[in-house]
């Protein structure tokens, strides 16, 4: 999206994460510049590193969303509000988490961020290892967790089960049958 205004671009990407064109997520703390000619005061958020980039040249796609692992948060499910929202990229104010009203995007650590946007989880033997050790749920897919008692979870809702290498899924959801597949075949 252009942005011919300095206040338009304030008030829709001031507070958000954003990519820059080389696809790297960046939190865009400030607009500088005239009408026109903006840039955006930019931290890197895998490095910390702070920069100066054309407003025109971020990539305000959001990305996707689903679990996030969390040392503050533990595993929750992250969506967009299904509300009408003028702010571009993701933060706090269009982001939420299903089952934890306390979640704020802001919260998250660096890497914690990194492994969400790029879709970075354990395989299903390492999250149902991980699970049973820490007593936890544990996720393995943007929208698939594992808990300690192997209950697997598509988006929060109980879809079935882990048993000896493979899933087992209650009735209504066999259509995840096909999805689950890919992960079975990694082990």
């Amino acid at each position: 999206m252009h942005y011919e205004l300095r206040g338009d671009a304030e008030q829709y990407l001031t507070g958000s994460y954003v990519r820059d064109s080389k696809g790297r997520l960046v939190y865009i703390n400030s607009i500088e510049g005239d009408d026109g000619e903006l840039l955006a005061v930019t931290t890197d958020t895998e490095t910390g590193t702070h920069s100066r980039l054309l407003v025109d040249s971020l990539n305000l796609i959001p990305p996707k969303l689903g679990y996030v692992m969390s040392g503050h948060y533990g595993c929750c499910y992250v969506q967009r509000n299904p509300s009408r929202s003028f702010r571009q990229g993701i933060s706090n104010d269009n982001t939420k988490a299903l089952a934890n009203s306390n979640f704020r995007f802001g919260h998250l650590s660096k890497q914690e961020m990194v492994n969400l946007i790029n879709g970075i989880y354990p395989t299903v033997f390492e999250a149902r290892e991980q699970a049973i050790e820490e007593s936890t749920e544990v996720a393995f897919s943007r929208v698939f967790s594992i808990d300690r008692d192997c209950t697997v979870r598509y988006r929060t809702r109980v879809v079935g089960s882990w048993e000896v290498e493979s899933f087992t899924l209650l009735p209504k959801f066999k259509y995840l049958y096909e999805m689950l597949k890919e992960y079975e075949e990694c082990l």
